[in-house]
């Protein structure tokens, strides 16, 4: 699959505007984002959570500890997968974003007066706290 099959896949997200817990294809988060990517995506349901609570927890792997069987922590440097989440520092120590991974060095996140967009990894590499990844076969 190319990245314009896979971008297909999402195409009607492009249009959603930020919205704080946003889970509808109109109104999201980075949260919601996920959540709805893993679906069409890997056909997976992300449990609802809290993620304020985690977001100011300084551990980057509270995630993989929560639901041991949802995310496998994959060290940065290691060859990302369709599928894998990004999880960001973009403020102090603690992670308070995410974005998803979608091929050819390219992840697809939503931000606070961007809304949904593609953008290369690279771009935010020295911001990436760990990749979680969904066991999917």
């Amino acid at each position: 699959m190319t990245l314009n099959d896979q971008l297909a896949k999402v195409s009607d997200l492009f249009h959603a505007r930020f919205v704080h817990k946003g889970r509808t294809p109109e109104a999201l988060d980075c949260v919601g984002l996920i959540k709805i990517c893993l679906k069409r995506f890997l056909n997976f349901e992300l449990p609802e959570f809290d993620y304020e609570e985690l977001w100011f927890d300084k551990d980057p792997l509270l995630l993989s500890r929560i639901w041991p069987t949802v995310f496998t922590p994959i060290l940065c440097n290691t060859t990302l997968q369709l599928g894998d989440i990004l999880f960001f520092r973009f403020h102090k120590e603690a992670v308070n974003h995410c974005a998803f991974y979608i091929g050819d060095g390219k992840m697809i996140q939503c931000l606070k007066g961007a809304g949904v967009l593609v953008t290369p990894v690279e771009k935010f590499k020295r911001f990436r706290a760990y990749v979680g990844r969904i066991p999917h076969g």
